[in-house]
Formats: C-alpha cells, structure tokens, sequence
C-alpha cells in the first residue's frame, strides 16, 4: 500500500482528480478479483449440483406472478 501510494503521488503529479480516479479503478479492479475468489454457487445463485447434471433447469426457483418453480412435475 505504501508504495502504491507513493507511486501514484509520482505519476499523478499532483493531480488530485487523476489521483481519484485512478484509486477508484483500482478499487474496481480489486472488487473484481475478489468476485472470481468465490465460489460459484455463491456468485451465481444456481444449484451447483444441477448445473452439472441434465437435470439442470433454470426455471427453477424462479417466480411467476406468486407462484414459486420448485421442480419438474413430468
């Protein structure tokens, strides 16, 4: 963090807009990293054991008006 800091005060040059900016994109870029650090059940909201398999479907779970799709019937 240190030598983040001091590297972006060099390169920025004192402009305090560039500077963040720059930190935002970083920030960005971190927030990203840490999204591809979870898991994929987590990130995607699926069931991961029926994203493997054919009985896959992603209807599941979603809702229609109040009714819930908890499963095929047939």
């Amino acid at each position: 963090p240190a030598a983040v800091a001091a590297l972006l005060e060099n390169e920025c040059a004192g402009d305090a807009e560039l500077r963040r900016e720059v930190e935002r994109l970083l920030a960005l870029d971190a927030e990203a990293e840490s999204l591809m650090d979870r898991p994929l059940l987590e990130k995607s909201g699926f069931h991961l054991l029926g994203a493997l398999t054919d009985e896959f479907d992603p209807l599941i779970g979603r809702r229609i008006g109040s009714y819930e799709i908890r499963r095929e019937l047939g």
